[in-house]
Formats: structure tokens, sequence, C-alpha cells
């Protein structure tokens, strides 16, 4: 019995010891400031995984509580301010250089300015589904020699449908002007973003310079 005592004694105060330092894994000095310290070059840290129904049934989630979420394919941490964020914004750019004129008097899409979100590298051509906030910007002239203004009208399209509180009327001068639209778009899977335009008349043609549409993910 004497020998049971000493061993529960032993452990009792070995992990009391464990309780009230720091851990090492993969080093025996971890910072004093830390809880755990992992070190590794070979093998990183994984978080639990799991779809956005899964998250969302996770009782009482405490701050800075971290998961990986496999429908957004990201990291997203926990605040009661805020709930639920992406902890790594995904974003993807594309700029095009080569002009792009047009005398449509209805909605075109302007060339190249059209983004399925993806995942950050666009690695696996996964859609990545969520809130984006949709900024495009671009030099903007008349070709109408005759007028020094041309009316056209730029918005920003999700999924085929027109974002209405993108919608602008912008007045193209002969010499460059630069153009900018920003909006916050939600779009599922496959669900494209695009920048379309149109000119006041036929007879008024407009064209575009180098431009650029950036998604950065905002949920």
């Amino acid at each position: 019995m004497n020998n049971y005592k000493f061993i529960f004694t032993s452990l009792f105060f070995i992990f009391t010891g464990i309780s009230n330092a720091q851990v090492g894994i993969g080093n025996s000095t971890p910072a004093v400031s830390s809880v755990l310290d992992i070190t590794s070059t070979s093998k990183g840290f994984l978080a639990p995984r799991m779809n956005t129904t899964q998250r969302n049934s996770i009782l009482n989630p405490a701050d800075g509580l971290l998961i990986y979420n496999t429908d957004e394919l990201n990291l997203n941490a926990f605040t009661q301010s805020s709930g639920w964020k992406v902890l790594a914004s995904a974003f993807k750019s594309v700029t095009i250089a080569a002009p792009d004129a047009t005398t449509s008097i209805v909605d075109v899409t302007v060339s190249g300015m059209s983004i399925i979100p993806m995942d950050v590298n666009n690695s696996n051509n996964t859609p990545l589904p969520g809130t984006y906030l949709v900024t495009f910007e671009s030099d903007c002239k008349s070709l109408n020699a005759s007028s020094a203004l041309v009316l056209g009208t730029f918005s920003i399209y999700a999924n085929g449908i027109q974002i209405l509180d993108s919608v602008r009327n912008f007045t193209c001068k002969v010499s460059q002007n630069l153009l900018s639209l920003q909006t916050v778009v939600t779009v599922s899977k496959d669900q494209a973003i695009e920048v379309k335009w149109h000119t006041d008349l036929v007879t008024n043609p407009i064209v575009l310079g180098n431009r650029t549409l950036t998604l950065m993910k905002v949920k």
C-alpha cells in the first residue's frame, strides 16, 4: 500500500509541475511567455477540421477558438464581438493591360474582368463561396473626337445579377481619366463576379485601358 501511495504522490507532483510550467514539443526550452511551444522543421500544426455547419454547432465558443473550415478552405477564428471570421482573407486579382472598346448600348462584360472566387493560390481550382469586397479600377476615355464628354455606365454583376449599389454613370473624356467601383457581394459555389459596361449611344464609343478587378474575402 505504501508503494501505491508513493507512486500516486509522485505522479501528483509531476503533473502539478507540468500544469504550472511551459510545455515544449520538439524542444526542451519552451518560450517563457507560452503555455505550449511547438518546434518542427518538417511537420505543421493541424487545427481541427470541420465544415461551416459543424463549426456553427460548437456550443459557447471561446474568444480565440481556432478551426479549419473545409467549406471555405481557410482558418476561422472566433471572437465574442464579431463571431466567426476568416483568419487569412482569401483574395484574387486580375489585371489586363490591353485596351477594350465598346459601342454597345446594353451591358456587356468588360474583357478579362470576370472572376470565379477560388482558393487563395488557385492551386486546386476549388470555388470558394463567401462575401467579398469587390474593387474595379480602370483608365477610361472617349473615342469620339467630336465630343469631349461621353457617358458610360459601369456596374458589377454577381451570378449574372447586377449589384444595384455598384452602378455608376461615368463621364469619359477624350483624355484618359480614372474610373473606380467598389461594392460588397455574396456568392455561392461556381458563381462569377464580373464587371459590365455600356455607352450612351452607339456613335459614342469608349475605351478602357489598364484595368484591375480585385476580390477580397471578408466573410
